[in-house]
Formats: structure tokens, sequence, C-alpha cells
């Protein structure tokens, strides 16, 4: 098996330990709002995605609108040695080198480095050594992806941090002890995935969990002056046993998008989206229950058949971009 394919099944199975913990709950107080009085205006809106293999339809799509834009990423097995928790040059040199042959590629790049690596700057005191240890890791990774290719920008996928039950605690602080890496990287990635629908939680609190976030993805991207996609997801987050893989609905999509692109904080917005969710290989493995309920037939077939979904919850997408971007 190559470096790709390693790679993308790794990418796949681990991202969904993503530390948006929907389960811990702890308490303190929120980050005062003085600190972010600086604006920043964004531009058009971006629909960033990572969607695995897509059809003609959502093609033609992505060729007709320049702001719909495939972002690339590299996972911690192309970028760290495990034994030691320290980056591996010579893999990394690789990587880039594979994905990225051109010293001046542009383009947008997440890059998925969770657990053990993630905890230790998340769930660490910033005057510990596993945390230093971890920041360290963070910083000389993206530092050495940007010297190699400047023109790309790169972030790291749940960075900043995000929460679904501890909105009202003070978790948010816990991006103060990363400011050297948010002043380093050149995009904002939080993660907003849906953990539950409005039957388990209410409206009220899916609705103040989005907002919440996207508040304080808004105010870091003031402070630092960086652009900010949080990533979302069509389907529930798989932590959720009962929910888990299952399509969102027309109007869940709409209510979900809407609620972190109309969110303003100060005036101002988030950037756009990270649109994340490769249908195609997760219907290929063929033991996900909720992709065996939602179709059945060759994945071909599927893909064709998800390829108008897609294209079709784009335009939505598209449409809500269009009446709440800032001008």
């Amino acid at each position: 098996m190559n470096l790709v394919s390693k790679s993308l099944i790794f990418v796949l199975l681990s991202l969904f330990s993503c530390k948006t913990n929907p389960i811990e709950k702890k308490g303190n107080n929120l980050v005062e709002d003085s600190q972010y009085s600086k604006k920043i205006v964004p531009r058009e809106m971006k629909l960033l995605y990572y969607l695995g293999s897509t059809e003609k339809q959502f093609k033609s799509l992505q060729v007709a609108n320049p702001n719909v834009v495939e972002v690339k990423y590299l996972d911690e097995n192309m970028l760290i040695n495990p034994k030691n928790k320290k980056v591996d040059h010579v893999k990394l040199k690789a990587a880039v080198e594979l994905y990225y042959p051109q010293k001046d590629q542009q383009g947008y790049c997440y890059l998925n480095v969770e657990d053990p690596y993630l905890g230790m700057i998340l769930n660490h005191d910033e005057g510990t050594a596993e945390f230093k240890k971890g920041l360290n890791l963070f910083l000389d990774i993206i530092r050495t992806l940007k010297k190699m290719r400047p023109n790309v920008k790169f972030g790291f996928y749940a960075i900043p941090f995000s929460t679904y039950w501890e909105t009202k605690t003070g978790f948010f602080n816990k991006n103060d002890k990363i400011e050297l890496l948010l002043r380093e990287v050149d995009v904002f990635f939080p993660s907003f995935y849906m953990f539950y629908d409005d039957g388990v939680v209410g409206f009220l609190k899916n609705k103040e969990y989005l907002e919440s976030n996207t508040q304080n993805a808004i105010k870091l991207s003031m402070k630092y002056h960086k652009p900010v996609y949080p990533f979302v997801m069509h389907r529930y987050h798989p932590s959720n046993k009962k929910l888990g893989w299952k399509l969102l609905s027309d109007k869940e999509w709409t209510n979900y998008i809407t609620t972190v692109v109309a969110y303003r904080y100060e005036d101002n917005q988030i950037n756009g989206i990270t649109w994340w969710g490769p249908d195609s290989y997760f219907y290929g493995l063929g033991t996900l229950e909720a992709f065996k309920k939602e179709f059945k037939g060759p994945t071909k077939s599927y893909q064709l058949n998800n390829d108008q979904q897609l294209t079709n919850k784009a335009t939505e997408v598209l449409k809500i971009f269009r009446e709440y971007n800032q001008h």
C-alpha cells in the first residue's frame, strides 16, 4: 500500500477523534470581549471542501464558482515520528513534494494532527513539560511547511479549540495558551460538527453550540488577523452511536450552515466553511449502517446518486453565502 492510500485510510478513521468533546463539563468565566477590539472584514466567502471522489455535476459547479475550492490535507502519519513525538522531517519532505511538487504552488491545506498530539496542548497546563513538547511539535510542523511552500495556506484541523458542552465554562480560554501557534498558522480550521439532532438536545442547545463557537472563532480571527473556515459535515458525528453518519435533512443542513454563516460579532463573520465528507469511500466500505440504509447498489451508482445530493447541498451553501455575506 503506497503513501497516499495508507494516509487516506488513516485520516478518514482518525478525523473523528476530534476533541470537540460533547461529554465533559467544567467551569470558569468567558474571555472578556474587550480583548478583541480590532475588526477584520472578510472578503467574499469561500466554500472549501474535501469530499473525496466527486462526479460531473459537482465538478461543473466547482468550475463555475471560483470560490468553491478543494482543500488538501496532510495527516500525522506523514509528519510525525510516533516513537519520540517529534517531526519526522524526512517523511514530511516526501509528503510535501508528493502533494505540492512545485515550490510556488498555492491553495489550502489542513493538517490532521490529533491524539495523542492534540491532547498534549489541549489537556495539559502550559507550564508542563507535556504541553511544551506538544506545542513545539505543532510549531515545528507549521514553520517547516510554511518555509517549504510559502504560498500554501496551512492550518490545523480543530485549531482553534471548540467545544459542545463547555461553551459557558471558560473552555475557550484554553486557546490563550496556544497563542504562538495561532499566530503561526495561516488559517483557522475549528471543528463545528453536529453531534445531536434537535430532538435529543433541543434546537436552542444546537444553536447555542454553533453560535458560541462561531463567536469565539471570530474573536480569535480579529485578534490574530486570520481567516476562519470551520469544518462542517452533512452527516452527524459518528461518536453518536444512534445518529452517527446519518445524513442531515435538507432543512437541518440549511439551518446548520445558516446559523454559522449568518452569525456576526461586532459586524464580523467567518470567511466561509470547510466541508468534509468523502461519502463514496465510506459507502465502499460496506460496513456502515447509515450508508447501507441510504442506498443499495454498486459503488459507481452510489457515486452518481450522491453527486446530485452533494451538488444540491453545495448550491444551498452558495445561496446562503450570497444572502448573508458582508459587502
